[in-house]
């Protein structure tokens, strides 16, 4: 009886594991904005990232040890020592993915304000903001996320996320998949990047292939007889 429970126990986790969606990290070089390495501040140094194209005004800089004294970040930076920056401008990376027909991506970013900025001085603070993945053949936009989804205290980051299921008959299916990092002025931080994508949609609604209902009708039918049969021993 023990065999025939944990048998049934075994299966059940191998179904669990078969039905479960397939995640594979695509890579984001750079994700952190590390290179190149920019040295410990002070001064503060600043470069465009490597695996990154800027336009406008952004790039990288060193936290360093400014941290220690509450600036310009109330707490440590997600991941590393380095963040990147725009004050205006957009950060972009096209990945070395192609975008498949029902396939979900999801983009994980930290997005954060610095809390030594005066909005007095500089109006505007803080910025508009927005993150986003995009077809890199056409520039069209598939999924982001911006300032009126997420609300950013002031000297912390927050994480963001969204998903994207691509349609069959998308007209960009096969281009490469793109992140784009924005800010409408200054100054707008981002950090930790990832990209996932899922051979089938996360939805909860998708009805069960037929031959896993027929291993779960078993499976249940095995697991009434295992009661049945613990009770008729009780009984003798």
């Amino acid at each position: 009886m023990k065999r025939l429970t944990i048998g049934l126990l075994m299966l059940a986790v191998l179904m669990s594991m078969g039905s479960a969606e397939a995640a594979i990290q695509i890579d984001v070089k750079n994700h952190s904005f590390e290179l190149p390495s920019l040295g410990s501040p002070p001064p503060w140094l600043v470069a465009e990232p490597d695996d990154w194209y800027v336009v406008g005004r952004g790039g990288t800089w060193n936290v360093g040890s400014h941290l220690e004294d509450g600036i310009p970040f109330a707490e440590a930076i997600p991941d590393g020592s380095q963040v990147a920056y725009s004050n205006g401008g957009m950060l972009a990376q096209t990945l070395d993915a192609t975008i498949l027909a029902d396939m979900l991506y999801t983009l994980d970013v930290a997005v954060g304000f610095r809390q030594d900025i005066d909005p007095v001085v500089y109006q505007g603070f803080p910025p508009n903001w927005s993150v986003g993945l995009y077809s890199a053949g056409d520039g069209t936009l598939l999924a982001s996320l911006d300032q009126t989804s997420v609300i950013i205290p002031i000297g912390y980051f927050e994480e963001v996320s969204l998903d994207f299921v691509v349609p069959d008959a998308a007209a960009y299916l096969g281009d490469d998949l793109q992140v784009r990092l924005y800010s409408s002025g200054l100054q707008t931080n981002f950090d930790n990047v990832r990209v996932t994508q899922y051979e089938r949609s996360l939805d909860t609604n998708v009805v069960p292939e037929p031959a896993s209902l027929i291993v779960w009708t078993l499976l249940g039918a095995a697991c009434a007889a295992v009661v049945v049969i613990r009770r008729r021993r009780r009984v003798a």
